[in-house]
């Protein structure tokens, strides 16, 4: 793809001939002789680089016009360069403390040597924007790192803020990744995480932010997308993730598999939220409320009903499983027994006392499915 440039020039004979003889070096070319317009053309076009008069048609002139590029909120800002007739040292400074970063003067103009400042401001610019998203990256899966997520996640939340887009937030675990790790080793772990990286790519958009919140944990940004929406998107990554085989060791036809999958958490951010309350709908309600409902599904924050009570649903409307409350109230049955045989009745009593809100749970949640599948 050809390197676009933005000419901001009131002369249109100096517009017309930068943009013939860039264009005929093999860049693409936008042009306007209005401050204001310049700055919608870097919004919409996003620009690599832009050629800038001081002496504008409009209200603003150049200077104004970096000052303002510059307080714009880009990842990837545009190289600057003035071209003006001013000449003195004093316009040169000013430019420069504008954000510029090159200044030519039309006084003794050379179009070679303008055509050459051109290509290395190019250069300059593809090496930072390279650097950049290395700098963003997490080095295992590929994926946006935790600083570049939370960066873009508050972004993301002004806009929602600003314009009333809708936003979601998804939080991805692997489930028993530990396990995992100690059956197959680290090294199986982490082509585990790299691949489940790659499947979070492939069914997420274009337009999502996925990244790696840290250890076994992912996290993607949904723009413009209710939680119906997300379920939606995360339902693909979690169907394929669950029928993946992930390579464990040796090559060939004597390759290895193990499987794991992921448990699931969203939330769509409301008005006032912080970016912690927004991130611990999704991750601490949610998430964590998938992983205790028996792991390997998506659970749905959606606020709080009119008691105050938080309202936490399964996506798929499957019933938890109970088991993992089964086995401990089996554990802590032993437990105390264990205890009782040995005469210290003095730390029974909140053993008994967990015991006694695991089996109420545990009735109240039969209960409730039971009656929810009851025709009558």
């Amino acid at each position: 793809m050809a390197e676009k440039i933005l000419i901001v020039e009131d002369e249109q004979r100096t517009r017309d001939l930068l943009t013939n003889e860039l264009q005929n070096a093999g860049y693409e070319v936008v042009s306007t002789a209005r401050g204001d317009k310049a700055i919608q053309l870097t919004v919409r076009e996003q620009p690599d680089l832009i050629i800038l008069d001081i002496i504008l048609e409009g209200d603003l002139d150049g200077y104004n016009v970096a000052r303002s590029l510059n307080a714009l909120d880009q990842t990837h800002a545009p190289y600057i360069i003035f071209l003006s007739t001013k000449k003195e040292v004093r316009d040169r400074v000013q430019g420069f403390a504008t954000g510029a970063h090159d200044f030519i003067s039309k006084e003794n103009f050379s179009l070679e040597e303008f055509m050459a400042r051109v290509k290395n401001g190019v250069r300059i610019k593809k090496t930072h924007d390279a650097l950049l998203d290395r700098s963003n990256i997490d080095g295992l899966t590929e994926l946006f790192n935790h600083r570049f997520f939370m960066e873009e996640l508050q972004k993301e939340m002004g806009k929602a803020r600003q314009h009333g887009f809708t936003l979601s937030l998804a939080f991805l675990d692997v489930d028993d990744f530990k396990m995992y790790n100690d059956l197959y080793g680290h090294y199986a772990g982490d082509r585990v995480l790299n691949g489940i990286a790659k499947i979070i790519r492939a069914k997420c958009r274009n337009t999502d932010i996925c990244a790696r919140y840290g250890g076994e944990e992912f996290a993607v940004i949904l723009p413009s997308t209710n939680s119906k929406g997300a379920q939606i998107v995360m339902e693909r990554v979690r169907a394929m993730v669950e029928e993946e085989k992930f390579p464990v060791r040796g090559t060939g036809y004597a390759m290895e598999y193990g499987s794991t999958t992921v448990s699931i958490g969203i939330s769509t951010y409301t008005s006032g939220l912080s970016d912690r309350e927004f991130i611990e709908n999704s991750d601490k309600k949610a998430l964590y409320r998938a992983k205790a409902a028996g792991k390997n599904r998506i659970y749905i924050y959606l606020g709080h009903d009119e008691d105050g009570q938080e309202i936490v649903i399964d996506a798929a409307g499957r019933k938890p499983d109970l088991i993992d409350i089964s086995d401990l109230l089996a554990k802590i049955n032993e437990v105390e027994a264990k205890i009782s045989s040995l005469g210290e009745e003095s730390i029974l009593e909140p053993i008994i006392r967990a015991k006694k809100e695991l089996e109420t749970l545990t009735t109240h949640i039969n209960k409730l499915y039971s009656d929810e599948e009851d025709p009558t």
